[in-house]
């Protein structure tokens, strides 16, 4: 179980950390209307990514949860975030700021309902 608390927290920091990349991303893009062309700033928010959804489904695995419960919604909004990130950002860069700025919110919302349900962990059925 200690494995477990270990996956868990740095699940959460690399939640943390994912949404302040995405914070800074949209500041750049959309505020400040700067090209994203940082290696950095381009290719790390993927690997953080990618890390922050393989640690979840490890956990997923580990913990036996049904996938029709609050897990399996937390893991749309989740998507959802993901889907957004990049629509908001190739839009930004294709000139349709008012649309990446619209994906940008949409993200950021996302990100807080999975965030609400994955600490508040509600009955769903």
């Amino acid at each position: 179980m200690d494995s477990y608390i270990a996956l868990k927290h740095t699940h959460t920091l690399l939640a943390f950390i994912s949404i302040l990349g995405f914070g800074l991303r949209g500041h750049l893009a959309l505020v400040m209307n700067r090209p994203l062309t940082n290696p950095i700033i381009r290719i790390g928010p993927h690997v953080i990514n990618l890390i922050f959804i393989v640690l979840g489904l490890v956990m997923w695995h580990i913990s036996k949860l049904p996938l029709l419960g609050w897990f399996g919604l937390k893991m749309i909004f989740v998507l959802a975030y993901f889907a957004s990130d990049g629509l908001a950002f190739s839009r930004a860069k294709q000139g349709l700021r008012s649309q990446g700025v619209v994906f940008y919110v949409l993200g950021l919302i996302a990100f807080l309902i999975a965030a609400w349900i994955a600490v508040s962990k509600p009955v769903l059925f």
